[in-house]
């Protein structure tokens, strides 16, 4: 999840947007994906567009 994000936005993130992908970089992939599905809240130094961006999924690839 966190590779197709970066595949997707990495190349077009300035320094803040960067610095949040380095920050959740530093959480635990389960509570990403729990924030990605809106199983829990993101804590409140996460949110904003960034995380409305992971929220979308629209860069996560399925292969079939």
């Amino acid at each position: 999840m966190v590779g197709g994000f970066a595949d997707r936005w990495l190349a077009t993130m300035d320094a803040a947007e960067f610095g949040w992908f380095c920050e959740i970089l530093e959480e635990q992939d389960v509570d990403i994906m729990a924030w990605a599905f809106g199983v829990q809240e993101p804590p409140e130094r996460l949110r904003g567009p960034m995380m409305d961006r992971l929220v979308a999924l629209d860069y996560v690839r399925v292969d079939r």
